[in-house]
């Protein structure tokens, strides 16, 4: 005789023991009402309410058990991480906190690392140089073994306002290390490359490798990032490769902030004064996105252009609660934050080409 083969959630189990009885139960007692006025339509409004109702439940439900299993894996990753008591320490501990798989790349190999510092510009080197650590504890960092990925630091962290997200990737150590790994825009970087679209503004221009490329081929360019640590690297980088007199650096504080914190003022002067604005894998992060969309536009002059890939997270936030996530989901769709002085004038898929037209 085979075992009982019962609900693999035991919720269901019980909601449906008790969610069951109190529909057949309103069932009868409102088909009598029905019978008494002797409505169809009545009993088809039913029908469709309690069609609604199972909906919501089942919604709830299926947010519930969303939240459940992200807290078990959250917990089998801490048992895992010690297995025994004895075994506990602060390194097990500061790996429970590690890739979520929500935002680029998971833990890398040794080989795909090599492969993505062959087309960094020599960006890696420059990096471990100015960090001066030794090659294993650079391979770690760049490998984003455990709780050196960029995710863990946010989990660990875990912002609860849109100033502490800001607050995260101003201080954020493990970014850098993911960034490091981005190799030039060539595409971007050949377009913005001519005299009609100077200066160019690298938007959160991580590691420097852009900025550096275009200062390289002879155009102005400007660098803006809030992350302290990047963009003190993309300083020493810029020094190191001899551009200095080429790059200007925004930052997201100034005397025209009231030295507040601000990432648009500073770099976007909203004056029609730049040529054109990168803004590479970098919106997706920021909650408030078309805010800074906006200033971009009125900071580029007419037959400027911006340059933008905006990975954004297609699930949105259930409810009305503040999307904190490492990749947001966007509020607006890019072509109604650009607003109607741009248009999209070349898009495959990974970059986007906006024209501002009037």
């Amino acid at each position: 005789m085979g075992r009982t083969s019962w609900p693999r959630n035991p919720l269901l189990f019980v909601i449906g023991g008790v969610l069951l009885p109190f529909v057949f139960y309103c069932l009868g007692y409102q088909s009598c009402q029905v019978a008494e006025t002797d409505s169809v339509e009545g009993l088809q409004s039913l029908v469709n309410s309690l069609i609604e109702e199972k909906k919501e439940m089942e919604t709830n439900l299926e947010a519930s058990n969303a939240k459940m299993n992200a807290d078990i894996q959250l917990m089998l990753r801490a048992a895992e991480a010690g297995r025994a008591v004895g075994e506990l320490n602060a390194d097990t501990c500061r790996d429970v906190f590690g890739p979520l798989g929500k935002g680029g790349m998971g833990e890398l190999s040794q080989e795909s690392v090599n492969m993505h510092c062959g087309n960094a510009a020599g960006a890696c080197q420059d990096l471990q140089d100015f960090t001066g650590l030794s090659n294993d504890e650079f391979s770690k960092r760049m490998r984003r073994k455990g709780r050196f990925h960029f995710e863990g630091e946010h989990a660990f962290w875990n912002p609860q306002s849109k100033t502490e997200l800001a607050w995260y990737y101003t201080t954020s150590i493990d970014y850098l290390f993911a960034n490091v790994l981005h190799s030039v825009e060539n595409f971007a970087a050949n377009y913005v490359s001519k005299k009609e679209f100077e200066p160019v503004l690298e938007y959160s221009g991580g590691t420097g490798n852009n900025v550096i490329e275009i200062a390289k081929r002879g155009i102005r360019t400007h660098y803006f990032g809030v992350g302290m640590a990047e963009y003190h690297f993309a300083q020493y980088r810029v020094l190191r490769h001899g551009v200095e007199d080429m790059v200007e650096f925004k930052r997201p504080y100034s005397a025209k902030t009231g030295w507040k914190f601000d990432p648009i003022t500073d770099p976007l002067p909203q004056d029609g004064s730049l040529g054109s604005i990168l803004a590479i894998d970098v919106l997706e992060h920021i909650p408030d996105y078309h805010l800074v969309v906006e200033a971009m536009v009125k900071s580029i002059r007419v037959g400027g252009v911006i340059i933008e890939r905006s990975p954004f997270n297609e699930e949105s936030v259930e409810g009305d609660g503040v999307d904190l996530r490492v990749h947001l989901h966007f509020k607006k769709t890019m072509e109604e934050a650009m607003g109607p002085n741009m248009k999209l004038v070349f898009g495959n898929g990974s970059l986007n080409i906006w024209k501002r037209e009037t």
